[in-house]
């Protein structure tokens, strides 16, 4: 959602119900600016839902979601959106997609691609499609299962990083030292909720100190809109 609050034009396609859920996930985008014309409407499925509990420092303790109506974006139903997506900037696969489906996006979309693994049990779904991806989104444990590798610690990233790379994800941007260091965070006089993240990322990727972060809101805007805000979940794994 933050993608059209900085001017940019999002669509999303997905499949809901005509339940509760999908009326506050309408509402809600409307309300953002995030098109819905190309979703779909299943009257007798459910829409689906995620619910998490996170630890007091705000890691995931547990989770479970119904993605079951998921199971309905088939690829008959993407095709007459080709050259919707064909002509996108980027297009993000989620892998709570039907196999096959992941499998014709690699075969039949040419714009750039983008993953989010979702979870470990469902990662697997974008093996054969790693070598379109020119960026993906791993958090630690998917990373693992999709480079086959154990990471021990942050010094392991930049290893893994490479792993993709070679597996096909494209561009020097899947680095770590060069997504942190092109990044920007903007602190304020009260702090960030992301202390920590803050002060690996400086001693990690070289950030000498707090005020060598850029704190012009128009130039963070700026580099937002490139794209760099996705990207970052990289190097962290978040």
């Amino acid at each position: 959602e933050n993608l059209p609050l900085l001017g940019r034009r999002v669509s999303l396609v997905t499949i809901m119900g005509e339940d509760g859920y999908a009326a506050m996930i309408r509402e809600h985008c409307l309300n953002v600016g995030i098109d819905l014309q190309h979703s779909f409407t299943d009257p007798l499925g459910r829409t689906s839902i995620y619910l998490c509990m996170n630890e007091q420092d705000g890691d995931l303790h547990a989770a479970v979601s119904d993605m079951t109506i998921c199971a309905g974006l088939l690829p008959a139903k993407l095709e007459p959106l080709l050259p919707l997506l064909n002509h996108a900037s980027l297009v993000i696969v989620d892998a709570n997609l039907p196999e096959e489906t992941i499998s014709w996006i690699g075969q039949r979309v040419t714009a750039p691609l983008a993953a989010d693994p979702v979870s470990m049990a469902k990662a697997p779904r974008l093996l054969p499609l790693l070598s379109r991806l020119t960026m993906i989104k791993p958090n630690v444990a998917e990373a693992e299962l999709l480079t086959g590798m154990t990471i021990h610690g942050d010094n392991d990233f930049s290893r893994v990083s490479d792993a993709l790379h070679r597996m096909g994800i494209e561009g020097a941007e899947t680095e770590p030292a060069a997504l942190a260091k092109a990044y920007a965070l903007c602190l304020t006089d009260t702090g960030t909720n992301n202390e920590r993240l803050l002060r690996e990322a400086g001693q990690d990727f070289g950030f000498a100190t707090r005020s060598a972060l850029i704190g012009d809101s128009r130039e963070i805007t700026r580099r937002l809109q490139n794209g760099e805000m996705f990207s970052f979940a990289i190097v962290r794994g978040h």
